[in-house]
């Protein structure tokens, strides 16, 4: 006997040669047989049940052990997909487990957009135990040991925009950069942030970052800032990144003990002042700015690397 493709057995019961159980049935012995179909046709298979609206109780014990024990990443996402859609009141137990123990960021994706498609509020809530960011249907989760979400280069102008992101409280490492923000804000509630990054945007002003206490690297490099502000709660912070913008006169910085790297190159400074309390500060770059004269660099100490070319500076001394 001939075996029909996925797509002819979908298109049989469209047109009433056959109805859905027998549907039902044939693509499920496609399914069952990984050994002669591969993982294509077989999630291929997944797609028509869910468009054909299967409902047997022997299609939900299938497609609860693909998403138990398949070996495909998308064949457990999809099965867990068709679960969602066809199976709703079935389906709580099996997709709590699944986001309990799946560790795929393939598999966890296709759930995550069955549930946000479901009208089920039971299946719903399950959202709310996910760390996952959502920015124009595109899903990202926390990546590593380290809790990493990457949104560089995504277009984003309001970080609103990016759903979830305020409930990422364990991520460690934040990518934003080389998109079209304006403003910082809603990054509140991410207090065990480590490193942002928001270089290569349109933002004017320094602020939203006053909860951030364990930053450690903040990257503003390459923005449209004209004055250091909001940072001076950030006693843990150890580089900055400021260079490229628009600042004119170095201030705000007397509470960062921690300092160690600090560019202000290709800026509009045109005094040095207010740097004396950075004695931990190793690399200190100012160069293309509108310097005339070194000074208040006494006490640094530890300082490895300094950068003052380009500026207006015809005497050297105060070092």
């Amino acid at each position: 006997m001939i075996k029909l493709s996925p797509k002819e057995i979908y298109e049989d019961f469209k047109n009433k040669i056959i109805d859905r159980s027998k549907a039902s049935e044939l693509l499920a012995s496609l399914i069952e047989n990984p050994l002669e179909f591969d993982n294509r046709v077989r999630n291929k298979c997944l797609t028509y049940l869910g468009l054909i609206n299967s409902r047997e109780n022997y299609i939900f014990f299938l497609l609860e052990n693909l998403l138990v024990s398949d070996l495909d990443d998308l064949v457990r996402g999809n099965a867990a997909s068709v679960i969602i859609s066809n199976f709703a009141n079935l389906a709580f137990e099996p997709i709590r487990w699944a986001l309990q123990h799946e560790d795929s960021e393939t598999s966890i994706n296709l759930i995550i957009k069955a549930l946000q498609k479901t009208k089920n509020s039971k299946l719903r809530s399950l959202l709310n135990t996910i760390e996952y960011v959502d920015f124009e249907g595109k899903i990202l989760l926390p990546f590593g040991t380290e809790q990493i979400i990457n949104l560089s280069s995504q277009n984003i102008v309001n970080l609103s925009d990016v759903k979830g992101l305020g409930n990422l409280i364990n991520l460690n490492k934040l990518h934003l950069s080389f998109n079209e923000i304006t403003e910082i804000s809603g990054l509140d509630n991410l207090v065990n942030l480590k490193s942002l990054h928001l270089q290569g945007n349109k933002i004017r002003k320094i602020e939203g970052l006053e909860q951030l206490k364990n930053l450690e690297y903040l990257y503003l490099n390459s923005n449209e800032i004209f004055k250091i502000q909001g940072i001076m709660n950030l006693s843990k912070l150890k580089s900055l990144m400021i260079y490229d913008n628009k600042i004119t006169e170095i201030k705000k910085l007397e509470h960062l003990s921690n300092l160690e790297i600090l560019n202000l190159r290709n800026n509009r400074i045109s005094e040095l002042e207010r740097l004396k309390n950075l004695s931990n500060l190793k690399r200190l770059d100012l160069s293309n700015n509108l310097i005339t004269e070194i000074k208040g660099l006494d006490n640094l100490v530890n300082l490895e690397f300094l950068d003052l070319s380009h500026n207006q500076i015809t005497e050297i001394k105060g070092l």
